[in-house]
């Protein structure tokens, strides 16, 4: 398939044969916390020198595994993002990468994926206010048009989780992710702070904006090279970029792996609870999932449904084990819930275009 149409964490080629050991995926899993660790810290963890470290990273780009280093910033001190979910109809090959391609291109969605169930595309988008979010729905109504039989919007009223590999594969490897801290720079917020809505005391001035422009373009971009571009020092750079992960502007550096070829199977779980769920019955419900071993990003929203949750899964039987488990646990405040599997996503970049320009 064409560079553009591949998948960027999910591609459904479970069957690909990419060998993998065990130094390969201790790799993975400190990349996947912190993009931007070092080839000496790396050695400590894997058991290797840095020449063998730097190698096999480029190796593991070669074969694709490595798709991208990601900077996750702080959606909620931009905009408002939302949810939208369609469901088309009477599509031609044609028709639908036409339709695809225009959300990979389009300037402020985050995230794009295509799915299988109720809904065939979900989408995370950037939204300035509701007359904005008015016009961005027109415009995908209208490109859609002819063929969008049904759609669905939420609010997204926060981010509490956002990782990019299951805690069970550190679990795995026997690795302790708590023992990761040390390596980690710049204040970056190791763990998963919750953000969202509300007011925002930050002030992006020229110099903040012209760094996580850079960094949104390459999330591993050298401090020196980054001070070039930016015409900053490179005291100045270290600085900002400290303050930046400090004040929760940027939440993390991350490696998007490529997740089917280590075997997992992609879903988004949509939850309702009941109308009389409680405070702190609500709370338990989120902490199960933003502490859950399975769970990528776990995000509240509002509308018909009050949690949208990521999970990995080794399988359909895996998932459904995953999903038993919950409804059982849950089974008093659990209203309604919903469930699509992830067939490629084919894009996720949290500074699309029309945030920067």
């Amino acid at each position: 398939m064409e560079e553009k149409y591949k998948g960027v964490i999910f591609e459904l080629d479970y069957g690909k044969d990419i060998k993998i050991d065990v130094k390969d995926k201790k790799i993975l899993a400190a990349l996947a916390k912190n993009s931007r660790i070092s080839p000496t810290h790396l050695s400590k963890i894997v058991g290797l020198s840095k020449d063998a470290i730097r190698y096999r990273i480029q190796k593991l780009k070669e074969k694709d595994v490595i798709r991208k280093n990601l900077l996750i910033v702080n959606p909620f001190i931009f905009f408002t993002p939302y949810t939208i979910l369609l469901r088309l109809e009477n599509i031609n090959e044609e028709k639908e990468k036409k339709i695809i391609e225009f959300f990979i291109n389009h300037p402020f969605i985050i995230w794009f994926g295509q799915c299988s169930g109720e809904w065939d595309f979900a989408i995370n988008i950037l939204s300035k206010d509701v007359k904005h979010f008015d016009m961005l729905m027109k415009e995908i109504k209208t490109k859609c048009l002819g063929n969008l039989k049904n759609y669905e919007t939420m609010p997204i009223i926060s981010l509490n989780k956002y990782e990019t590999l299951p805690q069970s594969f550190y679990k795995e490897l026997k690795i302790d992710v708590n023992s990761l801290k040390t390596y980690f720079a710049y204040g970056e917020n190791f763990g998963n702070n919750k953000v969202g809505l509300g007011k925002q005391d930050i002030n992006l001035d020229e110099q903040a904006l012209k760094i996580l422009k850079i960094l949104s373009n390459d999330a591993n971009a050298k401090i020196v090279d980054i001070a070039k571009k930016s015409r900053l020092s490179v005291d100045t750079v270290k600085h900002r970029i400290k303050k930046s992960t400090e004040n929760k502007i940027i939440l993390a550096f991350r490696t998007i792996i490529n997740a089917s070829y280590l075997h997992y199977h992609g879903y988004i779980s949509f939850f309702q609870l009941l109308p009389h769920v409680d405070a702190e019955k609500r709370k338990m419900f989120e902490s199960f999932f933003n502490f859950h071993e399975e769970t990528a990003f776990v995000l509240e929203t509002t509308g018909r449904y009050d949690f949208e949750v990521y999970i990995f899964a080794k399988d359909p039987l895996h998932f459904n084990t995953l999903l038993r488990e919950i409804r059982n646990k849950f089974y008093d405040i659990i209203e309604s819930h919903m469930t699509l599997m992830v067939l490629k996503d084919y894009k996720f970049d949290f500074l699309p275009k029309g945030l920067l320009d």
